[in-house]
């Protein structure tokens, strides 16, 4: 039994630390000064170890600029796909293609 709660300790310990480590992790890059002085107190003796989280598609600002770039992009490809079917067209290769 003492084992079994000594492991269990081990593990919430090791969570706790690697969750504060990234709190302060991003706490240190924050654009307001007293969030970043916060996390400066909060680990005034240098026990945690901040770490940057990289976060993929967490952010909805993000998420959304990274969509409206895929559209765009997909927009484009379609412009091109069609000049390139007009171009076939008028070379008579589109109906050359479509009995192939």
């Amino acid at each position: 039994m003492l084992s079994m709660l000594h492991s269990r300790l081990s593990k919430l310990r090791a969570e706790f630390g690697n969750r504060v480590n990234v709190l302060l992790g991003d706490l240190a890059y924050q654009p307001d000064t007293d969030m970043r002085f916060l996390g400066v107190v909060m680990n005034f003796n240098d026990v945690y170890h901040p770490v940057r989280r990289k976060r993929e598609a967490t952010h909805g600002h993000r998420t959304a600029r990274d969509r409206v770039r895929r559209d765009e992009r997909d927009k484009e490809r379609e412009k091109d796909m069609g000049k390139e079917e007009a171009v076939k067209v008028e070379r008579g290769d589109a109906k050359e293609g479509a009995k192939e």
